[in-house]
């Protein structure tokens, strides 16, 4: 990373304040993603405090986390460690560091679809990601079986307020 990127970076993750992470570990305590990350919470929050970015940012764990905020809320000094991951992977993309490319592009998916509809079509976001991947008949059989269980829906569901949604995206590039 150049000096001004990394300048950047840290002015945008400075408005977030994880230096005051005691690295208890009580986020990654809660976390349900750890069995899949390279770098736990509180790891994670260790780089950014040792001003390790580059490694963060290569880091799996940022493209694994769901953002259940279950170590906002176990954290004792009330760390938003989701949105740390969302700057994370915000830059990640922003200097074409993509450790997971699949989940990045699951992702983007997930969220043309839901800059479409209002809310995420199921069926859509499948389609266009394993089209996307190549991997289009993978999962037919399970695919199959949830539409013929109603699990899942051909046609997407469509907000009132759906004009608002893509406003909102028109300021967010994907």
């Amino acid at each position: 990373m150049t000096k001004n990127a990394i300048k950047n970076f840290m002015e945008k993750i400075a408005e977030r304040d994880f230096s005051f992470c005691l690295t208890c570990q009580t986020c990654t305590n809660g976390c349900p993603c750890v069995s899949l990350m390279d770098y736990l919470p509180h790891q994670l929050m260790r780089l950014l405090q040792w001003e390790e970015f580059e490694e963060a940012l290569k880091s799996k764990a940022i493209w694994v986390c769901v953002g259940c905020n279950a170590c906002t809320h176990a954290c004792p000094m009330g760390i938003e460690i989701p949105e740390i991951m969302d700057i994370l992977r915000q830059e990640a993309i922003k200097v074409g560091i993509i450790a997971e490319k699949d989940i990045y592009e699951f992702h983007r998916q997930m969220l043309l679809s839901l800059k479409r509809h209002g809310r995420v079509s199921e069926f859509e976001l499948i389609l266009a990601y394993k089209t996307k991947k190549g991997h289009f008949f993978e999962d037919i059989t399970l695919g199959l079986q949830m539409l013929t269980k109603k699990k899942m829906k051909l046609k997407p569901a469509r907000l009132k307020e759906r004009k608002k949604i893509r406003a909102f995206f028109e300021k967010c590039p994907l």
